[in-house]
C-alpha cells in the first residue's frame, strides 16, 4: 500500500483545522478552559511542532519553524511557562498551511518502508503517518470542544 491514502487522510485533517482556526473568536484562543491543561493556541502550535517530529524523518526538508516554538509548544511546555514573544494565530496558521504543502509534495513511499531507526515504538513510514494523523485529529476534537465551551 502506498502513502497516498495517508496523505490524503492528513490532507482532509489539515484542511480541517485551518478551517477551524478561521472559525475561532481570538478572545478565547488564550484562555485554558476548567480541566484542560493548555490553551487553544497552545495546541496549535503543538499541532505544528510535533507534525515536524512525526514527518521530519520522512523527508529531507530541514526543519522550518522557529526555534523559540519548540520552548513554546513541545509537549510538557506549558502556557503558564511562556515568555517573550508568542506567535500569533496567523503566523501559526500560515506556518500550518507551509506545513501541509511541504507534507503534500513529498514523494509517495511505501507504507512499509523502514524508517532508519524506529521513533517511539513505531517502525515504518506508514505507521508513523497513521500515528501523526491520529494526533492531529485527536487534537482538532478537542479543540472543538474547547470552542464549544468557550465561545457560549
Amino acid at each position: 500500500m502506498e502513502t497516498i491514502g495517508l496523505k490524503k487522510q492528513f490532507d482532509l485533517v489539515r484542511s480541517r483545522l485551518i478551517s477551524f482556526i478561521e472559525s475561532c473568536p481570538e478572545e478565547i484562543l488564550d484562555i485554558k478552559p476548567i480541566g484542560h491543561n493548555n490553551s487553544i493556541r497552545w495546541i496549535l502550535g503543538h499541532i505544528l511542532v510535533s507534525t515536524e517530529g512525526f514527518v521530519h524523518p520522512l523527508n529531507k526538508y530541514k526543519n522550518s519553524l522557529p526555534t523559540h516554538f519548540y520552548e513554546l509548544f513541545e509537549k510538557g511546555s506549558s502556557l503558564e511557562q511562556w515568555t517573550g514573544e508568542v506567535p500569533t494565530t496567523q503566523e501559526l496558521k500560515n506556518y500550518l498551511i507551509e506545513q501541509q504543502g511541504r507534507i503534500l509534495s513529498q514523494p509517495i513511499q511505501k507504507d512499509d518502508t523502514p524508517l532508519k531507526s524506529a521513533i517511539l515504538t513505531f517502525e515504518t513510514v506508514g505507521e508513523l503517518m497513521y500515528m501523526h494523523c491520529y494526533h492531529e485529529t485527536l487534537h482538532l476534537g478537542q479543540l472543538q470542544s474547547m470552542k464549544k465551551v468557550l465561545a457560549t
